[in-house]
């Protein structure tokens, strides 16, 4: 995030532990001023630093994380804004291909913005405009919350299906159940693979 914003905006960036070169900033004041709070940590410390920015944060800033995966008691990112926030600010979830070195390289990157509202998604794409990053809205945050998990459980199938060597079919139905959000129990032994649909 901070190499395809520093460019463009003035950022102010906040790190729980002193890191060389990253001048220190006062957390609550900056956040009092800012039009975008971006999270990029994992879920389990979302309830803390949310508990903490909601007192400072002006009406019109919008809080955006990109963590994918759920905190120590199973609650993704959007059910603990819903949880800390209760209505009061806005925020969205940032979900897609974005790795690091290729946004360094200057490479695209694709993303969907789950929120509920216009505003907020055209703040954001004002935000990223003069970026090669890519957004499409959805207000399926739900949707887009599990999808980011459920990602990981298909990629270690097709890891499982690779290793042995179970073929393109396999790969085919994988990759189908997938792209439909089908749930799929996949039970794989040495020597085949069960596949049943979960209803």
């Amino acid at each position: 995030m901070e190499y395809m914003l520093a460019q463009t905006h003035r950022l102010a960036i906040y790190d729980h532990q002193p890191i060389q070169g990253l001048a220190p900033i006062d957390f609550d004041s900056e956040a009092g001023q800012a039009g975008f709070v971006l999270l990029c940590v994992p879920a389990y410390p979302h309830q803390e630093l949310l508990e903490r920015l909601a007192p400072s944060l002006q009406s019109h800033c919008i809080c955006l994380s990109i963590a994918k995966g759920v905190d120590e008691q199973g609650r993704p990112p959007k059910q603990i804004y819903e949880q800390v926030f209760k209505g009061h600010h806005h925020y969205c979830l940032l979900y897609g291909p974005m790795i690091s070195e290729e946004i360094r390289a200057n490479r695209y990157a694709f993303a969907q913005l789950g929120c509920s509202d216009d505003s907020t998604y055209n703040r954001v794409s004002t935000l990223f405009e003069d970026t090669k990053l890519f957004i499409q809205h959805s207000t399926d945050i739900p949707g887009i919350s599990w999808s980011v998990i459920l990602k990981n459980v298909y990629a270690i199938g097709f890891g499982i299906a690779d290793g042995l060597k179970l073929g393109d079919n396999v790969r085919g139905f994988l990759r189908a159940a997938e792209t439909n959000n089908h749930p799929i129990l996949l039970v794989f032994w040495p020597s085949f693979c069960v596949a049943a649909r979960v209803t």
